[in-house]
This record gives C-alpha cells, sequence and structure tokens, in this order.
C-alpha cells in the first residue's frame, strides 16, 4: 500500500494497490478508518504541506481527504477549465510555491496561484514520476523513468509564470538514473561517469 504522514497532524493516510477505501490512521489510534468507495482504485496520497491537505486520485478526479470523507478538491475545477483531461497526480512545490500536477493525457500542468493552470509539457505515457524540490536551484524536478523535467519561475510581462525545461529524456527507461535527490539539502544531483 502506499502511504504518508501528514506532517501537521500526524495522521497517517494510505491507498491500497487493488480496489479499496482510502484508510486513515489517526495519532493514538490503533486500527484504520475508511473513506471513499472501497470497489475504487485510488493513486497517491499526495501531501500538499503549504495548503494543509492531503489528496488523493481516482477515475480522473481529485479529492481532499477530509476528517470523515473525501471531498472534491477546488483547484480542480479550474485545471479542467485549462483543458486537462482529468487528474492522476498532484504535488506541492514548495520550492517554488506552486501546485504540479499529471493529467490523464500524460501531461505535466503547473500554477502559482490554483486558478491559472499552464501547460508544461506532455510525458510519455509510461512516465510515471516524483516531484522533488531543489530550494538551491529555485526549481523543482519532475523525475520519472522515462524523463526528467526542471520546472522553475519566470517573469511574462510583468507577470509569474513557470516554465518547463526537460534534462534528460529516453525511449527506454533510465532517465532517472543520473539524478539523485538530497533531501537534507534540498538539492538534485545530476552525475555522470
Amino acid at each position: 500500500d502506499h502511504w504518508e504522514t501528514e506532517p501537521w497532524s500526524g495522521r497517517i493516510v494510505a491507498t491500497p494497490f487493488t480496489p479499496g477505501a482510502v484508510a486513515i490512521l489517526e495519532p493514538g489510534n490503533r486500527s484504520f478508518q475508511t473513506m471513499g468507495e472501497p470497489h475504487d482504485v485510488y493513486s497517491g496520497p499526495f501531501i500538499l504541506p503549504r495548503t494543509h491537505e492531503t489528496i488523493v486520485t481516482g477515475r480522473g478526479h481529485a479529492w481532499v481527504v477530509g476528517g470523515n470523507s473525501l471531498q472534491p478538491w477546488k483547484p480542480a475545477d479550474a485545471l479542467i477549465r485549462a483543458g486537462a483531461g482529468g487528474i492522476s497526480a498532484v504535488y506541492d512545490a514548495t520550492s517554488i510555491q506552486a501546485i504540479i500536477a499529471v493529467d490523464t493525457a500524460h501531461r505535466l500542468w503547473g500554477t502559482l496561484d490554483d486558478i491559472k493552470w499552464q501547460k508544461l509539457v506532455s510525458l510519455d505515457k509510461y512516465a510515471f514520476g516524483k516531484v522533488f524540490n531543489s530550494p538551491g536551484a529555485k526549481s523543482a524536478l519532475f523525475v520519472s523513468e522515462k524523463a526528467v523535467t526542471k520546472i522553475s519561475k519566470a517573469e511574462s510581462g510583468g507577470a509569474a509564470v513557470l516554465v518547463a525545461e526537460t534534462l534528460s529524456s529516453t525511449n527506454a527507461n533510465g532517465a532517472d538514473r543520473n539524478f539523485a535527490y538530497l533531501p537534507l539539502f534540498g538539492d538534485v544531483l545530476e552525475y555522470g561517469r
């Protein structure tokens, strides 16, 4: 199962690999409580520390894991209106104060305000990945086995926008092999032979 601990509450949120419900373990409890439809397949959980939200996705939708139920994630509406087909993953890029999402059409999206979403890049169909924050580089990296994409802020017409740059890509797996994330320092290192 996939699980994460919310840093602000200490509760554990878990999603099963197979159809099942989202499971919550509150601090001090000895058993998990479930919420959501038990026959659904959920992805995540995705922790958004800046907004104190935990998101799970399934069937192209994103929900906030509340105290007793799953609630629709409000920024999803603006993302769908921007052209996303549905939502498969959501990440908090704290190093650039942005939210990064992957849609069901395998495209990377970003927002600085939860309202104006930008399509950043198209990904390979099997480019499942994760976002790593790199405060030292003032950027975030979406790292998958097929591609490594650097996401940073820039100015355009007096407004802040997000810019994506592909650092490494391959048709086979292995684009991520020359990158190492150092959580202690908040940096991503690229290395070679």
